[in-house]
């Protein structure tokens, strides 16, 4: 009988870290554009605000969903202090972009007062293929983002990073929560981003894999179903992003200040450092998170999305509470 052959690895699961050292970082931050002389409305100008990015920082710029958002990306840094510090640079060519637009930039996790069914969808094809897809859904989703990549040096690497972290989305959620107020109103929620980004498929804390092998026949068993056209549909909390070499975290709401950013940051490459650095082998059962977690409203996940004030009236037992040992 003659043995059989591995299939060829996809092409698309090529790790592709090509940087000396590990543990380097990339921002990308989702900027609302405002009408300055619209009652600093949502502008739907991303169409405008590309076509005057200066051509040489055309990499440092893009569309996302809305046409009412542009996203900044860094380059790639060893430091938290280097990646900040062209983020904030990129947030003043974009000041003087949209000077000479009559916009103005913000960010946090959602927009305070836009009304959903006003929202535009950018013109780029995926886009579009996003909308076509999810119809309504796709515009009543206009939230802001905090995205960091952290490059590790191999695809084994990355899963286990990948694993491991699922366990500390909810604080990282908690700590980056700012986007209290939808359509008007105060919504009771430290990140109504959270759940309003809960609408789209594929999104929360994903399953844990054996290893990126293993990850990466799951991802191939979707594509050849059609599921979605590529890996960057996966809209997890935490993803692998093979074609970068990194392990992405994008649970987090877009901060107003950066020194916010820089903290959340420091902290993500800190966490990557140290699960990486554990000698535990990833395996599934290391990386299960809680029953409460998937079998109960009160998941870690909700509950970080809520204010702390409200998590002990919620029904968790207060410390005084609690009977003493017998």
């Amino acid at each position: 009988m003659a043995p059989e052959h591995a299939e060829p690895p996809a092409p698309w699961s090529k790790w592709r870290h090509g940087h000396a050292t590990a543990y380097d970082l990339g921002i990308e931050e989702e900027v609302m554009l405002l009408d300055l002389h619209g009652g600093y409305a949502l502008a739907p100008a991303i169409d405008d605000v590309l076509a005057a990015w200066p051509e040489e920082l055309c990499d440092y710029a893009s569309s996302e969903t809305h046409a009412s958002v542009v996203e900044l990306r860094t380059g790639v840094h060893a430091t938290v202090g280097a990646t900040v510090a062209e983020l904030s640079e990129l947030r003043l060519v974009l000041n003087g972009v949209l000077d000479d637009l009559g916009l103005v930039a913000a960010t946090a996790g959602t927009h305070p007062s836009a009304v959903w069914h006003e929202m535009q969808v950018s013109s780029r094809e995926r886009h579009q293929h996003v909308y076509g897809s999810m119809r309504e859904l796709a515009r009543r989703e206009r939230t802001f983002a905090l995205h960091v990549h952290v490059g590790l040096p191999s695809g084994e690497a990355g899963i286990a990073a990948f694993n491991r972290l699922r366990a500390h989305v909810p604080l990282l959620l908690a700590l980056s929560a700012n986007s209290p107020f939808w359509q008007g109103r105060d919504t009771g929620l430290a990140s109504a981003r959270t759940p309003l980004f809960q609408a789209f498929p594929r999104v929360g804390i994903p399953r844990a894999f054996g290893s990126y092998g293993e990850y990466v026949r799951a991802v191939d068993l979707l594509l050849d179903c059609g599921a979605f056209p590529d890996p960057t549909y996966l809209w997890w909390d935490v993803r692998p992003q093979p074609k970068l070499g990194t392990v992405e975290i994008r649970i987090m709401d877009a901060q107003s200040t950066l020194s916010a950013t820089a903290a959340l940051v420091a902290l993500v490459q800190s966490l990557v450092r140290a699960l990486s650095s554990s000698t535990a082998t990833p395996t599934r059962r290391s990386c299960t998170l809680p029953r409460s977690s998937t079998r109960t409203a009160f998941s870690p996940r909700a509950t970080a999305s809520r204010p702390s004030s409200s998590i002990r009236s919620a029904g968790a037992p207060s410390r005084s509470s609690k009977s003493p040992a017998s």
